[in-house]
């Protein structure tokens, strides 16, 4: 549980240092080219390599507890609230560990903001509490994204067929890898429904600014 709520606040946390960074040298790719043929942690499953690395980075942000993460998730969406309108939303952002690429910052929010919507509900179900409610503006392009996703991995006419015709719908049409997370309704490493929950429904419930996406900010 510990390393869930680190790696879905990491999102946040880590955007104040990229946005300090100078602009990186790597080329900017679009957000199609990001997930088709490059990012490796899609299809690896949970057990994988990648899968392992990024537990063990949820694991350190959260090391210190429940408390001393809320405070820094706090103390980033100060900062972000005034960098983020600031910058052009076409500003190159990189993390190192990806790949030789850059991202426009728009296509960059977008994919965090993926990774926020998308853990908000582990961490619910994990602890079984409700899940947070997004306003439209921060779930509309993540369900969008989502589809890209799911066509990606099951074709479009097995997407058309799970969204609109049950009788003949795959299995699945999961965009991205099952994560193994099981609803168990155990409050665990402090995660309580006055904390971190509440602040992160809470934190995108404004509009977005110059970027699109710069509800991650607000």
């Amino acid at each position: 549980m510990r390393g869930l709520a680190g790696h879905t606040f990491w999102q946040e946390l880590a955007l104040p240092g990229l946005l300090a960074q100078p602009v990186p040298a790597e080329p900017v790719v679009s957000l199609r080219e990001n997930y088709l043929p490059r990012v490796t942690w899609l299809d690896a499953g949970a057990d994988g390599a990648v899968g392992i690395r990024i537990r063990q980075g949820g694991q350190a942000t959260a090391s210190e507890g429940h408390e001393a993460l809320l405070a820094r998730v706090r103390e980033a969406v100060e900062r972000l609230r005034t960098r983020i309108p600031d910058a052009p939303a076409v500003r190159p952002l990189r993390i190192s560990s990806w790949g030789e690429w850059s991202l426009e910052l728009d296509d960059f929010l977008l994919t965090r903001l993926l990774e926020l919507v998308v853990h908000a509900d582990d961490l619910a179900c994990s602890t079984g509490l409700p899940t947070p409610e997004f306003p439209e503006h921060v779930t509309a392009p993540v369900v969008e994204l989502l589809g890209r996703l799911a066509v990606r991995r099951h074709g479009t006419v097995g997407v058309v067929r799970g969204l609109a015709r049950a009788e003949r719908a795959p299995a699945s049409i999961a965009g991205i890898q099952e994560s193994g997370i099981q609803e168990s309704g155990i409050q665990e490493s402090g995660i309580q429904e006055s904390g971190i929950r509440k602040e992160t429904a809470a934190s995108y419930a404004r509009p977005a600014c110059s970027s699109r996406y710069a509800v991650i900010g607000s």
